[in-house]
């Protein structure tokens, strides 16, 4: 996990801010993920949240990023 200053970290868990770069998002979607789970650690809690992830990762993708690279496409041309 990348270091974060403490104050940084408070303002971000407390919503004081936005993540300000990737290490600060990776750290607020890593505190959310740790707040999920809670203090009783289980396989099912840990699938959960992986599978959360994935999932996001996959639906960002299909609704940013894809329409995002072929409108370059379309721009720049194809590769």
């Amino acid at each position: 996990m990348p270091y974060i200053p403490e104050v940084n970290r408070r303002n971000l868990q407390n919503g004081a801010r936005s993540p300000k770069n990737a290490g600060e998002l990776a750290f607020v979607i890593y505190d959310d993920a740790l707040r999920y789970i809670g203090p009783n650690l289980t396989f099912l809690k840990c699938a959960t949240v992986m599978g959360a992830l994935i999932c996001v990762a996959l639906e960002l993708y299909r609704r940013v990023i894809a329409p995002y690279e072929d409108r370059k496409r379309e721009e720049n041309g194809d590769v």
